[in-house]
């Protein structure tokens, strides 16, 4: 005679040695099984579908959708089709054992806990109708992945502008496939849910309850408060300005701009980041677990531009100067400090102070850096981002040189900001990345 078949969950550390979680929940159509100690067995009793979580403090909450399916009086497990693909964190088989004419079919499921990571991902909206930044986020994925910068316990949490959902992943079984914007294989979704109270309206105003960037800052307190030090890389892709990434191009009411009776309040009907008002105690009375979220040693990057008009003039007329005394004939506005108002001097000194005390402190980079102790990735005071494209695959780069791939080779086009990222380096002595992106560091 069988015995109900059984599921049977198991945790072993990088090491092989078993190891413990807080709780298991198993739910199959509605109905959960909470198990809260070793051995975390299961019976399978009807076929259906549902979700696997596990918890244990430090980590992150781990889903993911299962199906069980019926063969007579035997029941299998198996990793749901929305999951896409297998976890790789995960190993699932099937074991019968018969003895004295008695068989028992188990399915046994083991779990490889490592130190705990997450990558957060933010991909605006394009306004301008020119790209879908999805795909950005995309091939963040597939890179990380490529160059072993992520394990199999890696938490990719990744949110969308364009559709408001916020999804999280690890890594799956199969080799990574994906449509121009859309995973195939190769990562295991374990989740999807919207952001917010309302989908955003991409063709008027996306709504007072659609995802914003306060929604981030919300996940990441969150994150800061349960799994402290997790979060290694946080990146966005969008428009960008000296205020911030732009996620729909909102805009602020009266009410709330500089000098009016609500400027350091957000204006609920805004989207995108205001880094003057972002981080101060009225819109983020939590900043401690906020950076708490952060690891030590974090990756963060702004991709987008840094085009400020001034900067770019000013840039040009220096490095043309032919001494640094000789006056450049910019007006009292292009000379004049974001912060303190200060005028500073119509010569290429004047310029490389002015790049010095405001270009590099009076933006979103080194707000955020300010914030979180340690350095964050942006465009340049002057300068903007440029795509990079290969087929389904999309980067931005700070334009040096305009680039082409071919045969997976970057081949310069043409002269960008050639003149303007030389000067900044030859004279600034700022840290630069290899495709140009500013080191910010507070």
């Amino acid at each position: 005679m069988a015995e109900p078949t059984a599921l049977v969950v198991r945790f072993q550390d990088e090491n092989t040695k078993d190891t413990t979680v807080d709780k298991v929940i198993l739910e199959i159509d509605g109905t959960p099984v909470e198990k809260t100690s070793a051995p975390y067995s299961f019976p399978l009793e009807n076929a259906g579908t549902g979700t696997l979580r596990f918890e244990k403090k430090g980590l992150f909450p781990y889903h993911f959708p299962v199906e069980v399916k019926q063969t007579g009086d035997d029941f299998t497990l198996t990793f749901a089709n929305a999951a896409r693909d297998r976890p790789r964190m995960a190993q699932l088989v099937k074991v019968t054992a018969s003895a004295g004419g008695d068989s028992k079919s188990q399915n046994l499921l083991t779990f490889t806990l490592r130190k705990p990571r997450e990558v957060v991902l933010l991909t605006a909206h394009d306004y301008s109708g020119g790209a879908i930044y999805r795909i950005f986020g995309v091939t963040r994925m597939r890179d990380l992945a490529r160059q072993g910068l992520i394990d199999d316990n890696t938490v990719i949490t990744f949110f969308e502008c364009d559709t408001g959902q916020r999804s999280h992943w690890v890594l799956g079984r199969s080799k990574v496939k994906t449509a121009r914007h859309a995973i195939k294989t190769g990562w295991c979704q374990m989740s999807e849910e919207l952001v917010g109270t309302v989908a955003p309206d991409l063709k008027k105003h996306p709504g007072e309850g659609a995802i914003g960037i306060t929604h981030i800052y919300r996940y990441l307190e969150d994150v800061g408060r349960a799994r402290k030090g997790t979060v290694v890389e946080f990146s966005i892709w969008s428009h960008s300005w000296v205020e911030g990434p732009i996620l729909f191009n909102t805009n602020q009411r009266d009410d709330y701009r500089w000098g009016g009776k609500k400027q350091d309040e957000r204006d609920p009907q805004d989207h995108d980041a205001r880094f003057l008002k972002d981080f101060n105690d009225t819109n983020m009375p939590h900043r401690k677990d906020f950076k708490a979220a952060f690891a030590p040693d974090p990756f963060v990057r702004i991709w987008g531009c840094l085009v400020m008009p001034i900067y770019r003039k000013a840039i040009n007329r220096a490095r043309k100067a032919r001494r640094d005394t000789q006056l450049l004939r910019l007006t009292d506005e292009e000379r004049q400090g974001y912060f303190n108002l200060r005028r500073f001097p119509d010569t290429p000194i004047g310029v490389r102070e002015l790049l010095k005390e405001e270009g590099y402190r009076a933006n979103y980079m080194y707000q955020l850096s300010k914030v979180i102790g340690a350095p964050v990735w942006g465009s340049p005071p002057g300068t903007g981002s440029d795509y990079l494209i290969s087929g389904r695959r999309y980067w931005m780069y700070v334009p040096e040189y305009e680039m082409k791939l071919r045969r997976e080779q970057r081949v310069k086009v043409k002269k960008y900001f050639y003149n303007e990222l030389n000067y900044l380096k030859k004279h600034m002595g700022w840290t630069f990345s290899s495709d140009w992106y500013l080191k910010y560091s507070a």
